[in-house]
Order: C-alpha cells, then sequence, then structure tokens
C-alpha cells in the first residue's frame, strides 16, 4: 500500500456482531542505509590516472543517480557526494554523509646536472633529471645557481621548478667556472 490515508472494515463473525471502520494514515519508510558506505579507505597517489570513489552495500530499491567529485586525476583534497534513484512516493530520502577523500602528491627525486664553464665563455644551461616524471608531464620553472661569474664553484638549486602533482625532493650540484684556457688567446 502506498503512502496516505487508508481504511479497514472490520466485521465480527460468530459470538461477534457488528462491523468497525477504521482509518489510519501510512507515512513514508526509511531504507536501512545501516550497511551503505563509500569503499575508500586511504588515499591514492597521483600517477596521472583516474582515481574514484563509489558507493557500495545499498538496499533493494536503491540505485546510485549521480557522485559530484567522485572521479579526479590531479593530486588534491576532494569531497565527494552521492544522489539516489529510489521510490520517492513511499520512501525518504536515503542519506549518507559525504567522502573527505584525496589524492597525494607522488613523490620525485629532481637531480641537477653538474656544469663545468671555462671563464669568458657563455653560460651553461642548467639541466635536471627526474627520472619518475610520468609519461607527459612536465615541470615548470627553472633551476637557478648562485650569483657569480668568477672561476670558482656555486650552487645549484631548485629554484621555481615544480608542478602540482609532484612532491619534489631536490638534489643540487655545482656550477664550476675554471680559469681560461690560455692557448686560445685570452688570458
Amino acid at each position: 500500500t502506498n503512502v496516505g490515508t487508508a481504511s479497514v472494515k472490520i466485521t465480527g463473525r460468530r459470538n461477534y456482531i457488528g462491523e468497525v471502520e477504521v482509518s489510519f494514515n501510512i507515512i513514508k519508510a526509511d531504507y536501512d542505509m545501516s550497511r551503505v558506505k563509500w569503499n575508500y579507505t586511504s588515499a591514492f597517489t597521483y600517477d596521472k590516472t583516474e582515481k574514484s570513489v563509489s558507493v557500495i552495500g545499498l538496499p533493494a530499491g536503491v540505485t546510485v543517480k549521480g557522485i559530484v567529485d567522485g572521479k579526479k586525476i590531479h593530486a588534491g583534497n576532494y569531497t565527494a557526494k552521492v544522489t539516489f534513484n529510489y521510490d520517492t512516493d513511499n520512501y525518504n530520502e536515503p542519506r549518507i554523509a559525504n567522502c573527505e577523500w584525496k589524492i597525494n602528491k607522488k613523490p620525485l627525486e629532481v637531480t641537477a646536472d653538474a656544469k663545468t664553464q671555462e671563464f669568458g665563455k657563455a653560460a651553461l644551461p642548467l639541466t635536471y633529471r627526474a627520472p619518475a616524471l610520468c609519461k607527459g608531464d612536465s615541470l615548470s620553472g627553472s633551476l637557478i645557481r648562485e650569483a657569480g661569474s668568477n672561476v670558482g664553484k656555486y650552487a645549484i638549486k631548485l629554484g621555481s621548478l615544480s608542478n602540482a602533482d609532484y612532491a619534489i625532493s631536490f638534489i643540487g650540484a655545482i656550477y664550476e667556472i675554471i680559469k681560461a684556457d690560455a692557448s686560445d688567446g685570452t688570458e
């Protein structure tokens, strides 16, 4: 029977004589959502593939209509919200708490390449190696080195090198300016 007003007519038999009609209200029921949960248990780590969370353990008559922020690729903190398909005429809206989920930054070791420049020659570009970088990803920004143009050793530093999906650990190197070769005519 659906939600609304219903009535029952009771008629006596044998030793019970008479009739009684009783009216009553049928109200919306609640689905048993006690076994429903998000399938998320721990943070994912960025690897350039889509990560997702979903709802499991739904009672009969309830299906997932949609999940907002339930699929992501990039590192970050997210809040997934679910809506359900259900018998709206006879049941109250089923609900579960939102899911707070996370994609961690991928650890990435960046190693600067050591450079040796002869005094008086053009500065060399600063380069690095980052073998764990996912195919197709890149780092923005650039390395820097300590200021100086005289013969000596200068530290190569991380500078502005970054990517929001990576937790960068940096291994620096030395940029060395050596004395000019006297045989090329400069002194």
